[in-house]
């Protein structure tokens, strides 16, 4: 009999010892996650990319966005310079194209909340979540890194289609400023030329047919604006095509 009650008294021992082991894993987990994601929420997603595995089509989308800001800020400098008395960056359709950009964003809350048990491995941890998927924390070239599982790289495939017209409108911008540029356009042709190319992309990815500033510009089919852009593979192409389309240097045509 008291052989049985050694036993029972060891397996409750053994069972409570598991379970703080098991608390004192995730405990260490969490932290690691809080603290690997406080760069994200203080500088920003892309601060964080080399930290965080796994999600590269959030990535890739949040990238292309960063560089359509940049690419604002360099139009929005270039008509300061070029038509300084003409009332800025004023271009409705340009203005409405900022809708291509979600605010995304990944919290060390949202992590947190959705950890089930952890448990330690191999150079980190694995943490079992709430809908049964499995996150990774790995210490590597002095540093953690947390790698999602693929079903969380899937859910990031609604944003294509803003990938897709984002790609569309990084070539639009870039291609007017340097037809713009080298033609010596005026503001008003620039923002014609702008509006006509993005105008049928705003319709297809933001159903934006029936706001009045794009209604105006809807001219040009978007298979026809697709296939023009088609042709370029980086600025030197675009560069090459006005010079020849425009017979530069030896004329200029407005």
């Amino acid at each position: 009999m008291k052989s049985m009650q050694w036993l029972v008294l060891g397996l409750l021992m053994f069972g409570q010892s598991a379970l703080y082991a098991g608390e004192k894993e995730k405990a260490e987990a969490v932290k690691i996650v809080q603290d690997t994601m406080r760069v994200c929420e203080t500088k920003g997603m892309l601060a964080c990319e080399p930290n965080l595995l796994g999600i590269k089509r959030l990535f890739i989308y949040l990238n292309l966005m960063d560089e359509l800001n940049q690419l604002d800020v360099k139009l929005e400098h270039y008509i300061q310079q070029t038509y300084p008395d003409q009332g800025g960056l004023n271009f409705a359709v340009l203005k409405e194209s900022e809708k291509l950009s979600i605010n995304v964003s990944l919290t060390a809350a949202q992590i947190v909340s959705g950890i089930v048990s952890a448990a330690k491995s191999e150079n980190g941890y694995r943490l079992n979540m709430s809908d049964g998927s499995l996150i990774k924390l790995r210490f590597k070239n002095q540093q953690w890194q947390i790698i999602f599982p693929k079903s969380m790289n899937d859910q990031f495939q609604i944003f294509e289609r803003f990938y897709v017209a984002g790609q569309l409108k990084r070539a639009i911008i870039m291609y007017r400023l340097i037809e713009a540029d080298m033609l010596g356009l005026t503001k008003t042709r620039l923002e014609s030329n702008l509006s006509e190319d993005l105008a049928p992309v705003l319709v297809k990815v933001l159903t934006l047919e029936k706001v009045a500033s794009i209604k105006a510009w809807l001219g040009k089919d978007l298979d026809e604006v697709i296939l023009f852009y088609a042709r370029f593979k980086d600025t030197s192409d675009m560069k090459r095509y006005v010079t020849k389309t425009y017979d530069l240097p030896t004329a200029i045509k407005k």
